[in-house]
């Protein structure tokens, strides 16, 4: 439901949202009134707004290089007798695959920035409403429409959007 399109609103709690709806209004209850037509002249009304929006604060995360020295120096910390899950060999191929180093396969070493892959830095958000009003004796109308365009924060990847349930 569109903000311009209610007229009223009311809230009901206790025992007058009890008498009216049974066990459904135990909790209370919001009764919205919509805009009726009006006798006279058609009247249209327009609104459209535009906003933006970014997040007031971004994860820092490490490196996978760094995340790798740092997993082997906890597993070494909780066992030193245990393997290290990420050798110096592969450390060092994916630094090499980092840094653009020829011969180097960034497909086999990956360092993927997922935040920068996944989120955009900001976000625009469009909304726009036409309400048209009038009538005569016999008749009267209130015709409503809106259009909204919310890109969200998540980028679109070769055509798909990605989505968080």
């Amino acid at each position: 439901m569109q903000v311009d399109d209610i007229a009223s609103f009311s809230i009901l709690k206790d025992a007058s949202a009890t008498a009216l709806y049974g066990a459904r209004g135990a909790n209370g209850v919001i009764l919205v009134s919509t805009k009726e037509g009006r006798e006279g002249k058609a009247k249209i009304n327009f609104r459209s707004e535009y906003s933006s929006s970014q997040s007031t604060q971004t994860l820092q995360l490490v490196d996978p290089i760094q995340y790798m020295n740092l997993f082997n120096e906890a597993t070494i910390t909780r066992d030193p007798s245990s393997v290290v899950p990420f050798s110096p060999a592969k450390i060092q191929n994916t630094v090499d695959a980092i840094n653009g180093v020829p011969g180097s396969n960034p497909y086999v070493y990956p360092a993927v920035d997922w935040l920068d892959m996944l989120f955009k830095k900001r976000a625009t958000t469009q909304r726009n409403n036409l309400s048209i009003n009038g009538g005569g004796k016999v008749a009267k109308y209130y015709v409503a429409g809106s259009y909204n365009i919310d890109n969200g924060v998540l980028k679109k990847i070769s055509g798909i959007t990605t989505t968080i349930m």
